[in-house]
């Protein structure tokens, strides 16, 4: 008898979660209000379900969602997305969180994270890849 695992997908067929760019700015309104804990009711009357695999995702999947943002929607999203994997179950980024992503970005177009910024995402956040992602 051997052992081994069962993959619905046989390798053809790839299930991608795509961002949706109006979800982004809905979570951008969100955190510009600040009503941080008003979040889980407001994501179970305003989210699908299957937001939380944004958290998920890789730079490159994020990049071109991230091109057309303002730096004020940015820096919403890195609060949002920080609170949100705080409070929210499910919602776990880990070294994949889009905080790292927006913070790579940010950087990369001259705009790194103010030293404020880094140290509110620190303070409200206990996944130790924030801001700046994994070191190697």
């Amino acid at each position: 008898m051997t052992l081994g695992s069962w993959n619905p997908l046989d390798g053809s067929e790839t299930v991608a979660y795509r961002i949706d760019p109006e979800l982004l700015a809905r979570c951008a309104a969100f955190a510009a209000a600040g009503h941080w804990t008003a979040l889980p009711q407001w994501e179970k009357d305003n989210l699908p379900g299957s937001a939380c695999q944004m958290m998920k995702l890789d730079a490159a999947t994020w990049q071109p969602v991230l091109e057309p943002l303002d730096e004020a929607t940015l820096l919403d999203l890195v609060r949002f997305f920080t609170v949100a994997e705080q409070q929210l179950p499910h919602w776990h980024g880990g070294d994949k969180s889009p905080v790292i992503w927006i913070a790579r970005h940010l950087k990369k177009h001259g705009k790194p994270l103010a030293r404020d910024m880094v140290l509110w995402i620190k303070g409200n956040s206990d996944n130790r890849f924030l801001p700046n992602g994994p070191i190697l």
